[in-house]
């Protein structure tokens, strides 16, 4: 990408993959870049989210129509909904209303690479930007950036700036309880310091839910702000066995376990569970612990992924109770 005289360019090659876990981000930087890189960009911009509410996978053919739509595409021109070749079709189209034009595109929580196939340009007239939980291989040329949780200074300061820096300074306790709670992910950190009630002098008011993790994503929550719904979302669209896996291992001593102590928690073989923590790394929800004195890698759950397990295990529990009540 070429900016403008005076200013740099936000990014400068023609496709960007921002990657990381559920709230740490990705779509509020790819909107900045996007804002940032806008005026290099005379055909302007086509936002489409690949995911429903609930995590589940939006249609290719769904994604496109509305694509189609905002280049100024007829849904009376395009192929019916039941027709065999309908996704041929509004490829075709598609592509065809991209050429010799030049937007940028963001592809917002993409799944997979098959998902994208239908979606990326064939040209690189148009500049794409990807964000996802999981690390995807299908754009090449393309620079990934993985973004990690803030730090605690960056969460302290961006907690005062929503909250006030006024409330961080009264009450420096409360607002360091918050910061650990919130484990460096901005969605929750923007959740709770929307919620803090007001500034008693001398007094902090403490985390709202106590240091009980199964309370803590409750209190995360504030008009769309939910963090619990957003890694709610990203645990049920992970498959059945990553799922199985990742309610597993509850109490272990230092937080951390193995492939097989996870294994063995969620009632799997090793050779079942060995690969699924790696795939549970990729999808963000996972992190590296180190290596035990076996040599075999250790894991841990991200701060507020390990109370979201439990709530969706429990969930799942409740439901087949219903079901065999009913």
């Amino acid at each position: 990408m070429v900016a403008p005289a005076g200013r740099t360019a936000g990014f400068r090659t023609r496709r960007l993959l921002i990657t990381g876990m559920a709230g740490v981000g990705k779509t509020a930087l790819a909107l900045q870049v996007a804002h940032v890189v806008a005026g290099e960009f005379p055909d302007g911009l086509l936002h489409a989210r690949l995911r429903n509410e609930d995590g589940t996978v939006k249609d290719s053919a769904e994604v496109l129509v509305r694509l189609l739509r905002a280049l100024g595409e007829r849904s009376e021109d395009m192929a019916a909904p039941d027709a065999p070749d309908q996704l041929d079709d509004l490829i075709h189209r598609y592509r065809t209303r991209k050429a010799g034009r030049r937007p940028l595109i963001l592809l917002d929580d993409a799944a997979s690479e098959l998902q994208l196939d239908a979606l990326l340009p064939p040209t690189t007239d148009a500049a794409v930007l990807v964000t996802s939980r999981n690390r995807l291989t299908a754009m090449p040329g393309s620079r990934t950036v993985v973004l990690e949780p803030m730090g605690a200074s960056e969460s302290l300061a961006l907690l005062a700036t929503i909250a006030g820096n006024s409330r961080v300074v009264v009450e420096p306790e409360a607002a360091d309880v918050i910061v650990r709670a919130c484990a460096g992910l901005p969605l929750a950190l923007r959740a709770a310091a929307i919620r803090l009630a007001p500034v008693r002098t001398g007094r902090g008011r403490g985390w709202p839910g106590g240091t009980d993790p199964a309370l803590r994503l409750g209190e995360l929550r504030t008009g769309d702000l939910d963090m619990g719904r957003v890694l709610g979302s990203a645990l049920r669209a992970r498959p059945h066995g990553e799922r199985h896996l990742a309610g597993g291992p509850a109490s272990v001593a230092d937080g951390t376990f193995t492939a097989a102590e996870a294994a063995g928690e969620a009632g799997l073989s090793e050779d079942t569970a060995e690969e699924l923590p790696e795939r549970l790394v990729e999808g963000a929800l996972l992190e590296m612990a180190g290596i035990d004195a076996e040599g075999r890698p250790r894991y841990r759950f991200q701060e507020l992924v390990r109370p979201a397990t439990l709530t969706e295990t429990a969930g799942r529990t409740a439901g087949r109770r219903l079901t065999a009540a009913g």
